[in-house]
């Protein structure tokens, strides 16, 4: 699935558009976008997309990982301007708390 569909259908899901640079990570069946206005991550599945869940994570700006490991990570800063980062284990769509 490419980042169009990807973006036309949560679009259509979260009515509201994602803008230009917006987080978009996809890994196996799962596609994770960061939604820094709602301080989450969504993880959407299926064909068409739908929601599965969101994780509460500081005003996330960006989804990265590869294809070849079990963790995405989500990256993001609080108010005072520090850096953060949270695993999203992607075999078990949890957040890792090391």
């Amino acid at each position: 699935m490419n980042t169009f569909t990807i973006y036309r259908a949560y679009t259509q899901w979260a009515g509201f558009t994602l803008g230009e640079g917006d987080s978009i990570f996809s890994q196996g069946g799962y596609t994770y976008i960061a939604e820094p206005g709602r301080n989450s991550v969504a993880e959407l599945r299926g064909s068409p997309l739908s929601l599965q869940q969101e994780f509460g994570i500081s005003n996330p700006i960006y989804v990265v990982g590869s294809t070849s490991t079990s963790r995405a990570y989500a990256l993001g800063s609080t108010s005072a301007g520090t850096g953060t980062a949270t695993a999203i284990e992607t075999t078990s769509n949890t957040t890792s708390t090391r």
